[in-house]
């Protein structure tokens, strides 16, 4: 009986143990978990080595604890095989395509061999050094690699070329050059998605080459420099008729855009920006590729008209052909898609006549209208606009700079979603639209710059616009006092600029309240009174203040002074009073510091030798320093950069 009793204890205590290792909630796998741990410890010796960046700290040597649930590891529900690793930056931080930090190490790829089920391996950016002899052949369930930021050579390639299930390849930035090696069609047979920019890839053989596998839909090479070793030819687009997506922007291509463009019939999206492509429009082909959604044309030399054709692209989202020489009139039947159509930039080329909204308003689900430019002669016609009815579409982004425009689209009072506003350098007259910020509480950037707006910042928003980061409405004709709650209503601004016009009075308290500001510039103007203390004390992000040809007065560099981030100061033509910054360090990274003309006193201090450039020609303190192959410093002001391929799966 004892014996028959051990015997079911045993029995059940295996079941226990088997229903564990099943069980969603309670364990992975061993020999996965031992996996992980070592590949840990490997990392753990490259990046912890002089280091206080800890790695993986959920992955501990605890048989309790489920690796299932630990960061950066991803397991199938039912069978709790590990099925994705998400490894990307390990080691530190990318700036562009680099990372900061590479490991001294070769890498054992053996270390993967316990993760038979892995379907995804992100190791991106983490500059793990590959033995080039070694692939990752044990891994047939894989079906997305991303290696990108790896600083991999073109000898890693052919170890990739066994890994039969693969359907998405990513080896962006890396330094991959020539062309890329002959693929096993057969191996390669379930391949879609094909990425490679920010290589060093210099023939065009690689397109013909990728071209023939064939399941792949989708092949980003922009950012090589296919362009520095041929041409574009017809000969290198035959292989890409299931293409879906195409990328060759930047690639340094000169001269036409090739005949057979028309036979990529399967493209929803083309890119061929930023090269040297010359010719006029419409490109042969171009109009025939009827499934497209994305083209993007821009920054290049193409010459001509924008061609009626573009309304035979009835799929079109997204238009963009900016930086050409495009010219002539744009009519409303040139404008494509008025069913899907969500973003146009026809900016920065030589276009002329007169072009009114109203042809727009049926572009139901238009997002982004980019107009105008420095090289335009485009009018923008807003005049008799109350009989042209409400648009469909409301608008994220409306750029229409240099367009010559005499009064503000009326339209943009029925505009309750942008984001970004740029009406700068037109002939804009009458109150400021000041409603623009109280109809939209997105919005993040307003650029009003030199047009002649009157009248005072009045009604100003009550509410705060947490969103908004950029304002600019220098070189106009404002006047009256700042907003008193002007940096309760936007405490998250990084860039205000409204220099050039006629404020007067104190500079209101609550602009301490804006604690992000990098730049603030508000010279040549009636300002006057003290200071606040809340800007010196609180406002320490800034890296430019600009308030000379004032009339403020008082001690600048009080006890409240708190700003060590300066990198730009100009006080001069007021009325401040006291001594400089007698730390030194205050000057070590200054480039411009301006004092001149106010009423400081004392002693030049130690250290302001080092400023680039120096002015403190005042009537009690002078001294003049002069410096060679000064270089004003990169400002950070925010930017939104839209991405356009995500209009392709909207």
């Amino acid at each position: 009986m004892k014996g028959m009793h051990s015997l079911k204890l045993m029995h059940v205590m295996n079941l226990v143990i088997l229903l564990t290792q099943f069980d969603g909630k309670k364990a992975c796998f061993e020999e996965e978990r031992m996996g992980l741990l070592e590949l840990k410890s490997f990392l753990k010796q490259e990046v912890e080595l002089g280091s206080d960046h800890v790695v993986l700290p959920s992955w501990v040597d605890d048989p309790r604890s489920d690796c299932c649930g630990w960061e950066r590891v991803t397991c199938n529900s039912t069978t709790r095989r590990i099925v994705k690793l998400s490894l990307s930056l390990i080691g530190g931080t990318v700036h562009g395509c680099y990372n900061d930090f590479v490991f001294s190490s070769y890498l054992n790829v053996s270390l993967f061999q316990s993760f038979k089920d892995l379907k995804t391996l992100n190791l991106s950016y983490s500059y793990i050094r590959w033995q080039e002899n070694q692939g990752l052949l044990r891994l047939q369930q894989l079906e997305t690699l991303d290696l990108s930021g790896n600083g991999l050579t073109s000898s890693h390639l052919q170890s990739l070329m066994e890994l039969k299930s693969l359907k998405n390849l990513i080896l962006s930035c890396n330094s991959f050059n020539g062309s890329f090696p002959t693929p096993d069609p057969a191996n390669f047979s379930k391949l879609r998605n094909v990425v490679l920019h920010d290589n060093y890839f210099n023939s065009t053989k690689t397109l013909r080459l990728l071209g023939s596998l064939p399941s792949l839909r989708s092949l980003d090479l922009s950012s090589n420099m296919m362009g520095m070793g041929s041409t574009l030819s017809n000969q290198d687009l035959i292989t890409l008729g299931r293409l879906e997506l195409l990328d060759l922007s930047r690639n340094y291509f000169n001269g036409s855009i090739p005949q057979n463009l028309g036979k990529l019939s399967s493209l929803k999206a083309l890119y061929l920006a930023d090269n040297l492509f010359k010719g006029s429009l419409p490109v042969p082909g171009l109009c025939e590729l009827r499934r497209l959604q994305v083209l993007d044309i821009s920054h290049n030399r193409l010459e001509g008209t924008l061609p009626s054709c573009l309304s035979n692209l009835t799929s079109l989202k997204v238009l963009d052909v900016h930086d050409n020489l495009l010219s002539g009139s744009i009519t409303p039947n040139l404008i494509p898609s008025q069913k899907f159509l969500q973003f146009i930039d026809l900016s920065n080329n030589v276009f002329e006549g007169s072009f009114s909204f109203s042809s727009m308003f049926n572009h139901s689900k238009l997002e982004v209208i980019v107009l105008g430019g420095t090289t335009n002669k485009l009018q923008i016609d807003n005049d008799n606009q109350a009989g042209n009815g409400i648009p469909l579409f409301q608008l994220k982004v409306l750029q229409l700079s240099n367009c010559s425009m005499k009064n503000a689209p009326l339209f943009l009072l029925n505009q309750h979603r942008l984001i970004w506003v740029d009406i700068s350098h037109n002939k804009l007259s009458g109150a400021i639209p000041s409603w623009l910020l109280q109809n939209n509480t997105d919005l993040k950037f307003l650029n009003l710059r030199n047009n002649s707006f009157t009248g005072e910042l009045d009604p100003f928003p009550q509410h705060p616009l947490s969103s908004m980061v950029h304002m600019d409405a220098s070189y106009n004709h404002i006047d009256g006092h700042l907003p008193k709650d002007l940096g309760l209503v936007l405490p998250n601004l990084q860039y205000l600029n409204l220099s050039y016009n006629f404020f007067k009075g104190e500079l209101p308290s609550s602009v301490g309240a804006m604690r992000k500001l990098l730049l603030l510039d508000l010279s040549f103007n009636n300002l006057s009174g003290k200071l606040p203390n809340e800007l010196v004390k609180n406002c320490t992000d800034l890296g430019v203040l600009k308030l000379n040809n004032n009339n403020f007065h008082g001690d600048f560099f009080s006890t409240h002074f708190n700003l060590s981030d300066l990198r730009a100061l100009e006080l001069g033509n007021n009325k401040f009073t006291g001594g400089l910054m007698t730390k030194e360090e205050f000057y070590a990274e200054m480039r411009i510091f301006d004092v001149s003309n106010n009423k400081m006193t004392g002693k030049i201090p130690n250290g302001i030798d080092a400023i680039r450039f120096f002015y403190c020609r005042t009537i009690l303190l002078k001294a003049k320093f002069h410096a060679k192959d000064f270089l004003m410093p990169k400002l950070l002001i925010f930017l939104i950069t839209f991405c356009r391929d995500k209009y392709l799966h909207a």
